[in-house]
């Protein structure tokens, strides 16, 4: 009996206005400054693989979820025979994403790495097992000689292919269309080829037959420690492993800024620094497709091999990265540099929601007293001058940005944020992998350029051999405007529908134009799927309102 306080449960801004608005005469808090410190955000680096396997399966996730909601437009009932699995997927990436990564003693900081290891081998599984449903679901006929290749992204575009090979298999795609490459991952036979264009969210298919030998692209060549294509020109500092010179062959520009460190170089700390020795670089040859280097070398007892990859039509050059160590209790990070441009140029990077330049104001766009020193990369950085040029770079694995230690860095592993409450031995892991994609702009920074890019490397085409049936729905973003983070059938089945949602990239105010071919009703949504109000569908399109920079979410019903 008597009064009861109230609980005000919410965001640090809302919890300042509703108590200020309880004491509007004698506000009592006082203006916060500053930030709270990255440190939750960059600890767990201290089990890398978990984190990468996390990032991995987040994206084939969205992909495959992508890939049911649009086979389930065709076949409806899709929806509930995956609906246990999406959901226990979405269960594990909350859990990985919120759980905590340290621990109160030695015994819970293993617990917790137990978990988080097998969360992110379950959201993987996962992933590759909505993936299958969705192509049977849609009616993958094995027997036809075709490739169906799916986009679960609202970018339009023509990607690499990677298609594993069966021993005797002779066939390939149509070679004056696509020429092909053969080649080998992880011990297994790959054939690479570039898929034509493929719309956003749409599907493409294309014949197998019997293929004959291709030549190799006279675009294309790796020659002892050199590598080029026609985008890029890459040489590799045979004493440090990293590249010291990569010159962007559009703009003539220098990429790599002069320094002590050369790009992708990487340098292990463990209270004193070490730089690979025994460097040896390696020519893979090139093909019509791809051409490659192998960097190898080694640094306290840590092996570390690098592949760097150039492509005739991709614009874009690849870093894949190998890690052997022994697991050690000792404080520790290994890193990655990327010294880029040099002066004057401005580093943009992306953040949960937003994209930031990481300085104080106003040359950036931190508040006083902000933690400048380290930050969790989400998509991209880019690294660009006024008019151009600039670089964007997409880490597919790490995520720690570094910015004290002398040039860009990203610390891939390591147990140095929060040493003594975090997990030391990286949970007793002793192989690790840290892919980077860089490509250069010949302008100046694009936003919605470096956004749709970024995921775009990131997430590869969906590939099934066979041919499918079904007709399909069309959706299309503009990719100047925006960028559609999902597309999922909706979470309540009484409102039914699917739900797509947008981040508006271009920050433009004006509603952000849909094209919906197959849906007669749309819905503007909250971020929760409640419905805000109805939308006019003309014309197969829909405008979308959404504020600059911001999100929306859109219910699309047949």
């Amino acid at each position: 009996s008597g009064p009861r306080p109230r609980l005000v449960n919410a965001t640090l801004p809302q919890f300042c206005q509703a108590v200020d608005a309880d004491h509007a005469k004698t506000p009592f808090l006082p203006t916060i400054r500053g930030c709270f410190g990255h440190s939750w955000d960059v600890w767990p680096v201290c089990l890398a693989k978990y984190v990468a396997d996390m990032r991995e399966g987040e994206r084939q996730f969205l992909a495959a979820e992508a890939l049911v909601t649009v086979v389930s437009s065709a076949f409806p009932g899709l929806v509930e025979t995956t609906r246990a699995d999406r959901e226990r997927a979405e269960w594990c990436l909350a859990m990985l994403s919120d759980h905590a990564w340290n621990g109160t003693d030695d015994r819970n900081k293993r617990h917790n790495a137990d978990l988080r290891r097998g969360w992110a081998a379950e959201l993987n599984a996962l992933a590759r097992k909505l993936q299958h449903q969705a192509w049977q679901g849609i009616g993958l006929d094995e027997a036809k000689r075709r490739l169906t290749i799916y986009n679960p992204l609202s970018v339009p575009r023509a990607d690499l292919i990677r298609l594993g090979r069966q021993a005797g298999d002779g066939t390939g795609p149509d070679v004056k269309a696509h020429p092909y490459q053969i080649g080998e991952e992880d011990g297994h036979p790959v054939m690479y080829f570039v898929s034509p264009p493929v719309p956003g969210f749409g599907l493409v298919s294309l014949p197998l037959r019997t293929v004959p030998s291709v030549a190799r692209s006279p675009r294309l060549r790796a020659e002892g420690a050199e590598l080029e294509g026609p985008f890029y020109r890459l040489a590799v500092d045979s004493k440090t492993g990293g590249i010291a010179s990569l010159v962007h062959k559009p703009t003539g520009k220098e990429l790599v800024a002069k320094g002590a460190r050369a790009l992708c170089q990487s340098v292990y700390h463990d209270g004193q620094e070490h730089l690979l020795s025994d460097v040896k670089v390696e020519s893979l040859g090139s093909g019509a497709v791809l051409a490659r280097l192998r960097i190898s070398g080694k640094a306290a007892g840590i092996e570390i091999t690098n592949l760097i990859t150039l492509y005739d039509q991709l614009d874009r050059v690849d870093f894949d990265i190998r890690v052997k160590k022994p697991a050690t209790t000792k404080q520790e990070r290994l890193c990655q540099f990327f010294p880029l441009l040099g002066d004057g140029a401005v580093v943009r990077i992306e953040t949960t929601g937003a994209v930031i330049r990481p300085k104080p104001q106003p040359e950036g766009d931190l508040l006083p007293g902000a933690d400048t020193r380290r930050f969790a990369v989400q998509g991209f950085l880019d690294v660009s001058l006024l008019d151009g040029p600039g670089v964007t770079i997409a880490p597919l694995d790490a995520f720690v940005l570094r910015t004290d230690l002398g040039p860009l860095a990203f610390e891939c592993l390591g147990n140095d944020q929060n040493y003594r409450e975090v997990v030391q031995d990286q949970g007793g892991v002793t192989e690790f992998r840290f892919r980077y994609s860089l490509r250069a702009h010949k302008g100046p920074y694009d936003q919605a350029e470096a956004i749709a890019w970024s995921r775009s490397v990131a997430t590869p085409l969906l590939v099934a051999r066979g041919q499918v049936r079904g007709d399909q729905v069309i959706i299309e973003v503009d990719p100047a405007r925006a960028i559609a983070t999902c597309l999922k059938p909706a979470d309540d089945p009484k409102t039914g529908g699917l739900i797509l949602r947008v981040w508006e990239t271009a920050g433009r105010p004006e509603p952000i134009e849909i094209i919906a071919k197959g849906f007669s009703k749309a819905m503007r949504s909250d971020l929760l799927e409640r419905d805000q109000e109805e939308l006019r569908v003309v014309s197969g399109k829909v405008g979308l309102p959404i504020r600059p920079y911001g999100f929306a979410a859109l219910r699309l019903l047949p």
